[in-house]
């Protein structure tokens, strides 16, 4: 998985431990693994994550940035993932 490098925007973007960089993977593998098992399966497929964050969080004490369950599911190619966003 790439690493996507994310400027400081000034959106809000919450600080999480180390731990979450192992979350974020795993996330983004099961998605990976679904979606490629299923498309065969499924011709429609919705993404429901009920406790998504942000589309990035600053891993706490190195500035770093990571992509979040939003942008992961997104990224997903064997997908057509669409976002939407309500307001």
């Amino acid at each position: 998985m790439a690493e996507i490098i994310a400027e400081d925007d000034g959106l809000r973007c919450p600080e999480v431990g180390a731990w979450a960089e192992d979350k974020y993977t795993l996330v983004g593998l099961y998605d990976r693994l679904f979606s490629t098992g299923m498309k065969n399966k499924w011709p429609t497929r919705v993404y429901i994550d009920l406790y998504s964050g942000p589309g990035f969080v600053r891993v706490r004490g190195t500035g770093r940035m990571l992509m979040g369950s939003p942008l992961l599911a997104l990224g997903v190619p064997e997908t057509h993932f669409h976002s939407v966003f309500r307001r």
